[in-house]
């Protein structure tokens, strides 16, 4: 059979700015390395030129992609260090491409509509493997970030308690994963801390974790950067040793289709990615691709679009594949293109956080983590194998019950607020419809716009018509009786007050339980509109007056005294 899965496109790489780059050590071994007068314009040549010799050593090919627009560099500081400015980098990047360092540039001028279409270039691998360079460690950065779900570039935020609880733990973390006796013995061929695979290389001296939220915090939230979530999975579960005894890797299967199902009330039965003798054998990677797609998707075309990335670029068997998972998975299709995976990806992080914390934190048992999948000692397996059904039962189905019982609208369950679908089963919703909550909600809308515009009225005269309302609590009735209607001015400008002192008391009958036996009580009735006693402008040059008495030490009458 012909190969099925065709791999992704590769997307542009964001610009690499290694901060712990040494401007004077890499000067020393490129005689044309560009100088500059300022000593933070070198240290960010020294930033980007290391990243793009790590960029050439991992044997990438994609593009480099970096932005000519000043906000782009507003608030990055936090997450790329103060060298990390828009002129450092536009000046860096245009001298590196004279010195000939790029054998592709493609300059993108700044647009005021913001088209998101960066700048972009390509290493010159002969420049770097001409040479060997000193060689900085990739830094790990901020471990806490909020990512653009639209444009992918970092949010720059503020620090709270719970991002400053998150950043410390997860520094935690990566302390108790730095003292692990973690080897790899899988690969090709070495160059140094970097291991090259058949299509692919990893950097073996990446091992601190850190966290990415999408657009909020109730968003995404996964571990990356360490160098085993880019080994292949088979070389990752034959060739990884844990303080030099092998390791067992345990993932939790079908896991968002299962989520789905939960939260139905239903449970998946089956292999969620069995769809039909047709597509089975070397099917199965795509058709996951294609039901992970789905989940995530925020249209149907969007889905047809991703998938045939996956088969081929076929449409018409991305379409087949859609029809047979909907088919397949029925209780759940109105899920799908439903832009819900993201948030499903944020409980798989917090059951994966909770597994770090029990086996790392806790206990001290060494435990890589890849997502839903997770690598520790074969002598601890059956202890990570107690442990994630724990994090089910006491993580994941509170948080997954605060969907299901969620009776609101679709923005409880889902984070985009636009979706006029609910992602809750029909059992599940309460209440009127989307579409009738929309049209009552605009109805009052209209009915409270009228009510002010008829207020904004100034010196018109109303007739108001006051009723008594007469509760009888041991008959359970409401009754009405009309009192003789009242004519009175409503003059409502910046003149009008409310005076409540003047207002006549009315007998009412007693409603609540701190009045029984038919025991007659006093109730102000609504406060009646009134003319000021003196304007606004009179009430503040009234108080400059006193003001001024009181600095020259002199008691001046007022209009009011």
């Amino acid at each position: 059979m012909h190969n099925v899965s065709n791999p992704e496109i590769p997307r542009d790489r964001a610009l690499p700015f290694f901060t712990s780059a040494d401007f004077e050590h890499m000067a020393a071994v490129l005689d044309d390395m560009p100088r500059f007068r300022s000593k933070s314009m070198n240290r960010a040549a020294a930033a980007i030129l290391a990243g793009m010799d790590h960029h050439v050593r991992m044997q990438k090919t994609n593009w480099i992609s970096y932005a000519r627009a000043k906000s782009h560099y507003t608030g990055k500081g936090m997450y790329f260090g103060d060298d990390y400015t828009y002129s450092n980098v536009v000046t860096v990047v245009d001298a590196l491409a004279e010195a000939g360092y790029l054998s592709e540039h493609e300059r993108m001028p700044p647009s005021p509509r913001g088209t998101g279409i960066q700048s972009r270039f390509i290493p010159n691998a002969e420049k770097f493997q001409s040479v060997r360079l000193p060689r900085f460690r990739k830094p790990t950065g901020a471990l806490i970030r909020i990512r653009d779900r639209g444009t992918r570039e970092m949010i720059p935020y503020v620090m709270n308690e719970r991002i400053d609880r998150e950043w410390k733990w997860t520094a935690r973390l990566n302390e108790a994963i730095a003292d692990m006796d973690i080897a790899f013995s899988g690969g090709i061929r070495r160059d140094g801390d970097v291991c090259y695979f058949e299509n692919s290389a990893v950097d073996l001296s990446q091992q601190s974790l850190y966290r990415v939220f999408n657009d909020n915090l109730t968003l995404g939230g996964r571990f990356y950067g360490a160098w085993w979530m880019s080994v292949p999975k088979l070389e990752r579960r034959q060739f990884i040793s844990i303080d030099g005894q092998i390791t067992s890797e345990e993932d939790y299967s079908n896991q968002h289709p299962k989520f789905l199902y939960y939260l139905v009330g239903e449970t998946l039965v089956g292999d969620a990615y069995d769809i039909g003798e047709k597509y089975r054998g070397e099917w199965r990677d795509p058709i996951k691709r294609a039901l992970n797609i789905l989940i995530n998707a925020k249209s149907y075309s969007e889905a047809v679009g991703a998938t045939a990335q996956h088969v081929n670029g076929s449409y018409a068997v991305a379409r087949d594949i859609i029809e047979r998972l909907k088919a397949r998975h029925a209780p759940i299709s109105h899920f799908f293109h439903s832009d819900l995976g993201v948030k499903l990806q944020n409980v798989d992080s917090q059951m994966c956080r909770k597994i770090l914390d029990t086996l790392v934190i806790r206990k001290g048992i060494p435990c890589l983590s890849v997502h839903d999948s997770f690598i520790v000692r074969e002598g601890d397996r059956q202890i990570l194998l107690d442990t994630m059904q724990e994090v089910i039962e006491n993580t994941a189905n509170p948080v997954l019950d605060k969907l299901k019982d969620s009776k609101t609208s679709s923005v409880s369950v889902l984070h985009n607020p636009l979706s006029s679908r609910s992602v809750l089963p029909c059992s599940s919703r309460g209440g009127a419809s989307d579409s009738e909550s929309e049209s009552e909600s605009e109805s009052e809308s209209k009915r409270n716009r009228k009510t002010i515009q008829n207020r904004k009225t100034s010196g018109a005269k109303k007739t108001i018509t006051t009723q008594n309302h007469t509760v009888d609590q041991c008959a359970g009735l409401d009754t009405q009786e009309k009192r003789p209607e009242k004519v009175m001015e409503d003059i409502r400008d910046f003149r009008t007050s409310i005076d409540t002192a003047n207002a006549p008391e009315r007998t009412v009958a007693p409603f609540s339980d701190d009045c029984r036996h038919d025991t007659q009580v006093k109730e102000r009735p609504k406060a009646a509109w009134q003319p000021r006693k003196t304007t606004v402008p009179e009430l503040i040059r009234e108080e400059e007056r006193r003001r001024d008495a009181r600095r020259n030490g002199k008691h001046t009458r007022t209009g009011r005294e």
